[in-house]
């Protein structure tokens, strides 16, 4: 930003690419137009007042991806009979690279170094993300479905670095054969379950014909081995839905009263880590629907007073057992969350009558459709005013000639104490509401850190490779930590592994195929950043070492583990930084221009 203060209002009202850093605000008209941004000092403090816009749309990420979002994971991986491993290899992950394939696609990434991002991207995620989940809930991995997918991510990032370096530019030819290359890994993981369940089966059926033989120490010995087997597999064969929610203070808790105690085998002791568990007990889904209901209570019981406790935007559970740093933050996120009770309906097995809430629901089926097509139509259309896209209802006001019978009729058919059979059909509207307005925030955030790295004087390939790597991974972190505390560590592990790979490939190929400059001679340099070689090395160096530790700890998720990808992140960003301030030299070669 070396223009004058003075010059720079005409210049974001005239130079067009000015607008491809827009979203629904406008924020350079913004800064040096209405609000008369003339000194560095005024630029500085508007600069921080975007940074806690930054803040509030990343814990409004993280509010609905871990309340809503989650919760619909859980209940779709149980009704689609999935395990663990494949719901967040699939479903999990799915939902947390939406996000990146929306802003991928937007005007603000027609230009932008997408290799750079997405690597660094996949790099943030696995150290922070799957760090955290290390740290918090250590367990037993599945060696076969991580060395699986580690190689999976070896593979796409290769090919992904052959296709942007060998070429000039990028062909709809290659974006495809990176979109075939998830569709592979997706049916190489269906595949995976359904030859586990087949040899569960055969297991089963080679037990019974043992114990129909006479019994010697042979059989038996056979037995037992075979049970073995067939209790590991059954172990990750199928998702079940916990009774609680394990908190990480529960659990530190527990570790600390388990190392009171010594094994008895001191050797062993010397080199394991604890891996006490807290305690989750099967969900009766049954029960949590039904556990306040009495067939003699009139139908509209509570129906007021039900709606307004719902609306209580803070938990007066967690505040009575919160210190004043938990109040403070149940306080600032309060907005948020009353925004989230009243647009999105939550459907949650762990929850009494599954989240159901008579009068709140009948008023989300007519007010949500109206919000899913408001902002549809802006994102569509972009119809600025000034500094800001116009809202207008006018078009989603007809959706309550639908809504409004639907509403009326269930208001008058339904249970204060129960939820109706079809509350599952909530499901389809907290899913599209929650990505409408994930994507709609994450679109937002990356606009912001472009104008926080052009007002701070910062390259876009250090703030692709860094700010928005980190801010990026912050939504995968919490969400994936929230699932791991809740005793699915096995879904956030694969998450984590999984989501990667789908934004190496997938969230590259689909713009690659339809962003018509990614096609043109000399896009390749753009594309690939000029941190490109950095991320691509210390991705490399973070699968190596993956390997390395899964089989050095026996496929144990340590605390250990964790803190070294901690410390390995660290590292990545302290070599971006010092390269970006030319402090070293980065890892890629000098760009030599032949004379013509």
């Amino acid at each position: 930003m070396q223009v004058d203060f003075k010059q720079r209002c005409r210049l974001s009202k005239k130079i067009i690419n000015c607008k491809h850093i827009t979203h629904f605000f406008d924020y350079f008209r913004l800064m040096y137009c209405n609000m008369n941004v003339q000194t560095k000092t005024k630029e500085i403090g508007i600069v921080c007042i975007f940074i806690m816009i930054a803040i509030v749309l990343m814990l409004t990420l993280v509010h609905i991806l871990s309340k809503y979002f989650g919760a619909v994971l859980k209940i779709m991986s149980v009704k689609l009979h999935m395990n663990e491993y494949v719901a967040g290899a699939t479903l999990l992950s799915f939902g947390n690279a939406i996000p990146d394939l929306a802003v991928n696609l937007m005007p603000v990434r027609e230009e932008a170094p997408l290799f750079t991002i997405s690597i660094s991207n996949a790099l943030a995620v696995i150290l922070l993300s799957g760090g955290m989940v290390c740290f918090l809930r250590p367990f037993k991995i599945n060696g076969h479905f991580a060395m699986r997918d580690l190689l999976f991510l070896m593979l796409a990032c290769e090919v992904l670095t052959y296709i942007v370096i060998t070429g000039k530019r990028t062909t709809q030819i290659e974006a495809i054969v990176l979109i075939l290359l998830y569709i592979f890994y997706f049916v190489v993981i269906i595949v995976d379950l359904k030859l586990t369940r087949l040899t569960i089966k055969s297991l089963k059926k080679q037990i019974n014909e043992l114990q129909k033989n006479t019994s010697t120490p042979y059989r038996t010995r056979l037995i037992h081995e075979k049970q073995l087997q067939l209790l590991k597999l059954e172990k990750d064969n199928i998702l079940l839905i916990h009774s609680q929610t394990v908190t990480a203070e529960l659990y530190n808790m527990q570790r600390r009263a388990a190392s009171n105690f010594k094994m008895k085998d001191q050797s062993k002791e010397m080199y394991s880590t604890s891996r006490i568990k807290p305690s989750t007990h099967v969900l009766n889904i049954e029960e949590t629907r039904n556990i306040l209901h009495n067939p003699s209570n009139p139908r509209n019981l509570f129906l007021c007073t039900e709606f307004w406790e719902t609306l209580v935007p803070i938990d007066l559970q967690d505040w009575k057992i919160a210190g004043w740093c938990k109040r403070l933050y149940l306080i600032l996120t309060s907005p948020i969350v009353l925004f989230c009770t009243i647009f999105i309906p939550i459907i949650d097995y762990q929850q009494p009558k599954h989240g159901w809430s008579k009068l709140l629901n009948c008023i989300q089926i007519i007010i949500t459709p109206i919000l899913l097509i408001t902002l549809t139509e802006a994102l569509f259309t972009m119809n600025m005013r000034d500094w800001h896209v116009t809202l207008c209802i006018k078009n989603a006001s007809w959706s309550m000639f639908l809504t409004v019978p639907v509403a009326i009729i269930m208001l008058f058919q339904t249970r204060t104490d129960q939820p109706p059979r079809y509350h599952l059909l909530f499901l389809t509207l907290t899913a599209v509401t929650s990505l409408l307005i994930v994507t709609t925030c994450a679109i937002e955030l990356e606009v912001l850190c472009c104008i926080i790295g052009l007002v701070l004087n910062l390259t876009e390939n250090f703030v692709a490779s860094s700010v928005r790597s980190s801010a990026a991974a912050i939504a995968d972190l919490i969400m994936n930590a929230e699932v791991a505390i809740q005793g699915y560590e096995r879904m956030a592990f694969a998450a984590v592994l999984a989501g990667p790979l789908f934004s190496i490939t997938v969230c590259i190929g689909i713009p690659c195929y339809f962003n018509k400059f990614a096609q043109l001679k000399g896009s390749s340099y753009w594309i690939y950043g000029r941190h490109g070689t950095n991320s691509y090395i210390f991705f490399m160096l973070m699968i190596f070492t993956t390997m390395l530790w899964t089989l050095t700890f026996n496929f144990s998720a340590r605390r250990s583990a964790g803190i070294f990808s901690f410390i390995m992140f660290i590292l990545f960003i302290l070599y971006a930084a010092l390269a970006e301030w030319d402090f070293v030299h980065d890892l890629s070669y000098d760009r030599i221009f032949e004379p013509q």
